[in-house]
């Protein structure tokens, strides 16, 4: 068994993610693709500061999903995801805020 990235569930045979948790979240059962490197991203992340609405100490990125939701694509204006890469200054804080937003989602206290 696997564990769902999103919903952290249970997947059978070692999935990483489940369908309904991909179609909830992107509108279609599989996983966009991003096409770039986690060194691209970190720059394009250091350029985009303070150039988003979304506050905080750690690097992101404004992402949109092409129209045939196939893959993700960074978006200087009218992005609707935000990914935050790993950071060597912040070790696990991307995959921290994920468990603590989805344990406020177990304690009622926020939308999945």
């Amino acid at each position: 068994m696997g564990t769902c990235a999103i919903c952290l569930g249970a997947t059978e045979a070692d999935a990483d993610y489940h369908e309904a948790c991909l179609e909830s979240l992107f509108g279609t059962a599989v996983l966009p693709a991003i096409h770039v490197t986690l060194g691209e991203l970190q720059k394009v992340a250091v350029k985009m500061a303070g150039k988003m609405s979304i506050s905080g100490i750690q690097e992101k990125v404004s992402l949109k999903l092409s129209s045939d939701k196939a893959k993700l694509m960074v978006a200087a204006r009218g992005g609707r995801y935000v990914l935050k890469p790993e950071s060597s200054r912040f070790s696990l804080l991307p995959q921290n805020e994920h468990l603590t937003m989805r344990l406020a989602v177990l304690a009622g206290k926020r939308r999945t």
